[in-house]
C-alpha cells in the first residue's frame, strides 16, 4: 500500500504537473509567485496537526495552493462546489483521488464511504 501512494506521487511530480488541477507547473519565477510556480502542498496542514513526512506532501501549482490555503481536503472541496474557481470540477475529482489514495495514512480524509 505505501508503494501505491509512492507510485502515484512519483509519477505526478516526474511530470512535473499540478497533482490537482493537472496544469505543467514553472520554476518559480526570480520575483513573486506566478499561477503555475510549482509548490509543495500539506494534505493535512501544519497547522492542524499534518506532519511533514512525505505520505503528507504533493506537488501542486502556487494557485492551488494558495486556493487551498489550510483547508482540509474536505473543507477544499466544499468551498470549490460554491467557486468558480478554474477547472474546479477535475480539481475534486482529483482531490477525491488523492484522498482515496492517502486514506491509507490519513483515515478519513473526506468523511465518504
Amino acid at each position: 500500500m505505501e508503494e501505491d501512494w509512492e507510485s502515484y506521487v512519483a509519477i505526478w511530480t516526474s511530470l512535473d504537473i499540478c497533482m490537482y488541477c493537472e496544469r505543467i507547473m514553472k520554476e518559480q519565477p526570480k520575483r513573486g509567485k506566478a499561477p503555475l510556480t510549482r509548490t509543495k502542498d500539506h494534505i493535512i496542514p501544519k497547522s492542524l496537526g499534518g506532519d511533514l513526512s512525505r505520505y503528507n506532501k504533493l506537488h501542486c501549482c502556487y494557485a492551488c495552493n494558495h486556493n487551498k490555503g489550510n483547508l482540509t481536503l474536505k473543507e477544499w472541496r466544499e468551498k470549490l462546489l460554491v467557486s468558480d474557481f478554474p477547472d474546479k470540477e477535475l480539481i475534486i475529482s482529483n482531490i477525491e483521488r488523492i484522498a482515496h489514495c492517502s486514506n491509507i495514512f490519513y483515515k478519513p480524509l473526506l468523511n465518504t464511504p
